[in-house]
């Protein structure tokens, strides 16, 4: 039976929120496809997508192929994984999909913090 998990994230998950980010997902390692709804992402970097290939080696670790979905990455996320070759890696699904309608799941939404602001002089 393949294990299949849904998170859905909300937020500006960057170097700040990295740490909390990578625990959440380390609670996914034993899952065989792990599905990130990315429709409430209104940041993504590079610490971010760290997690990720951390999170896909890991399951890979456990026996797991490593599958991870992107519901509803935004136009930079796609980028990002594009300009990286991580769209070969991660699969972002396509709004019309039958996955991507997620009416009806009770998932609570993981809310990431807005990043550090720094003072400049």
């Amino acid at each position: 039976m393949t294990s299949t998990r849904l998170l859905r994230l909300a937020g500006e998950i960057d170097y700040s929120s990295a740490p909390a980010f990578d625990a959440l997902l380390q609670s996914l390692d034993d899952a065989q496809v792990v599905t990130l709804d990315f429709s409430g992402v209104t940041f993504f970097d590079s610490s971010a997508l760290g997690c990720l290939i951390r999170l896909r080696d890991r399951m890979r670790a456990a026996g797991s192929d490593g599958t991870i979905q992107l519901l509803h990455p935004s136009a930079t996320v796609r980028r990002i994984l594009e300009v990286t070759g991580l769209d070969r890696v991660f699969v972002a699904v396509p709004d019309d999909a039958p996955e991507a309608d997620l009416a009806g799941t009770d998932e609570p939404v993981h809310q990431f913090g807005p990043p550090v602001q720094f003072d400049h002089p």
